[in-house]
């Protein structure tokens, strides 16, 4: 089993800088329940300047790299390579169950 977020988990144009962490660290709290492996797609959303003040949101990398540090057993979220622009433009070899025989 695998849990896909495919994009813009929160508008961060609404967010503080401190807000945006503080969701994916209760977003990454609530998918490891279901103790499956997650991966997360960001959207154009995901870092947007807060509207309010202009503030830059928290960027795609930093929001990741909380992901990856606080939930390294489930988060399979890859940054993607170099030669392609943005964070998480990546892809997952997804492989049928081991047989138990």
């Amino acid at each position: 089993d695998l849990i896909v977020l495919s994009g813009d988990q929160l508008t961060a144009n609404d967010f503080f800088r401190r807000n945006a962490t503080t969701y994916y660290l209760e977003l990454g709290r609530r998918l490891v329940q279901y103790q499956t492996p997650f991966a997360i797609v960001f959207g154009n959303h995901d870092d947007k300047p807060n509207d309010a003040t202009g503030v830059a949101a928290t960027s795609r990398i930093e929001l990741l790299r909380v992901l990856q540090r606080h939930f390294p057993s489930w988060c399979v979220t890859q940054p993607g390579p170099s030669h392609v622009t943005g964070v998480s433009n990546y892809w997952l070899n997804i492989h049928a169950p081991q047989s138990s025989s």
